[in-house]
């Protein structure tokens, strides 16, 4: 991570009136299309999470407001920022995880399924608090697989700026529209740092991403 420079940012009036909210945050959901991905996964036998968490990772790192994170009182920039999520475990709970993102899809789908054997494993043998790892270079990510939704409401933490200015992501079950695979999908972000060009910037990538998918 290294220090962002609010003095000459070109937007550090806007950073400081949203920064003055109890809750500076906003959620915007879109409808993706994600025939391609799904397509893609089922042919070779792969992870429709690892591949739409990869993408979706790529491109907020691909842009600079959603890298940039709140700590003790100054900006810092993730620079790479990796995702965090929720696994499911066989008694109905939960458990975070983080994998370590990279370029290389392969490499990051192979640490993604180590990491979640690993937490799975952890979670029934080490007693401990549901999220121990206070980190702010994170995308924190979730899917509800068992619903498609139209809109979505994120939980954030009361006085935790830290934690307020990761941004949040969740999906939900895609269905079939018109012969076509459709889902879902929430940013949540801080609007101190991130403006609604750069979420629509956000999303047009995510898309981009899903149609041109070959891995």
């Amino acid at each position: 991570m290294k220090k962002f420079d609010i003095a000459n940012w070109n937007r550090k009036e806007t950073f400081a009136w949203f920064n003055s909210f109890s809750n500076p945050c906003y959620g915007v959901n879109v409808r993706l299309d994600v025939t391609n991905l799904v397509l893609a996964c089922r042919a070779r036998g792969e992870s429709f999470f690892a591949a739409l968490s990869y993408i979706v990772c790529r491109a907020l790192n691909g842009l600079e407001s959603f890298r940039l994170r709140l700590l003790d009182g100054e900006i810092w920039d993730a620079e790479c920022a990796n995702p965090c999520y929720t696994v499911a475990l066989d008694d109905g709970n939960f458990v975070n995880c983080r994998t370590k993102m990279c370029e290389d899809y392969a490499a990051f789908r192979a640490g993604m399924r180590k990491d979640i054997d690993a937490a799975k494993e952890k979670a029934h043998n080490v007693e401990g608090s549901y999220n121990n790892v206070k980190v702010v270079d994170d995308f924190y990510l979730s899917c509800v697989p068992w619903m498609d939704f139209s809109a979505c409401t994120q939980p954030l933490p009361d006085n935790m700026p830290e934690s307020s200015s990761i941004p949040r992501v969740c999906w939900g079950k895609y269905t079939d529209e018109n012969g076509r695979l459709r889902l879902t999908m929430n940013i949540t972000a801080n609007h101190a740092l991130v403006d609604g060009r750069d979420m629509s910037r956000a999303f047009a990538r995510i898309q981009s991403d899903i149609d041109l998918w070959e891995k």
